[in-house]
Formats: C-alpha cells, sequence, structure tokens
C-alpha cells in the first residue's frame, strides 16, 4: 500500500511541474502534496483494522454468538424435559400414595 502512494506520490509530483521540480511554486506545491502522503501513511493501519474486522472479525463474532445462542435453546430445551419428567414423577407418586391410603 505505501509502495503505491509513493507512486501516485511521484506521478503527482512528475505532474504538477511537467518534469523536475525547480522553481518556488513548484517546491510549495510539491510541499503540500508530501503532507498529504504523510498523513494518507498514517491512516493505512486504521483502514487496514477496519478491513480485517469487517472481514473476520464480525463474521467470527456472529458465528460464536449463534453457538450461544443454540446452545442456551439446547439448554432451555433440556431443563424443560427434566422439569416435565420430575413433575410426572411427582404426580404418578402422588397418585400411588394416596391410592395407598384409600
Amino acid at each position: 500500500m505505501e509502495s503505491r502512494l509513493d507512486r501516485i506520490y511521484m506521478e503527482a509530483l512528475h505532474d504538477v511541474s511537467g518534469g523536475p521540480s525547480g522553481q518556488e511554486g513548484d517546491v510549495e506545491e510539491e510541499a503540500t502534496i508530501k503532507d498529504e502522503l504523510d498523513s494518507l501513511y498514517s491512516e493505512i493501519g486504521v483502514l487496514a483494522e477496519m478491513a480485517v474486522q469487517q472481514e473476520f472479525k464480525a463474521p467470527i463474532l456472529n458465528a460464536v454468538r449463534g453457538k450461544e445462542t443454540r446452545l442456551k435453546d439446547s439448554s432451555e430445551a433440556r431443563l424443560g424435559y427434566v422439569r416435565f419428567t420430575n413433575l410426572t414423577s411427582y404426580l404418578l407418586l402422588t397418585m400411588l400414595d394416596i391410592s395407598i391410603f384409600r
């Protein structure tokens, strides 16, 4: 990425001056272009991080959240089954106790 910026910078310098610089206006414009290029260099890391986050981090987090949701749903279903089984067992035992005492 930096080499591409360097190439663009060199092309811009060449386009501005029409060749090698030598006049004072050209030096000023060259300094302006150099400052713009330096500001772009500082943004390379931020842009790379954003690209990586969009490309990899977000899908990974979504997959993890989906897995957590599926595990939670499965656990809740199993807990419901256990509660139902315990309630059924309790009712059967209660009915047996009532019938024994009659």
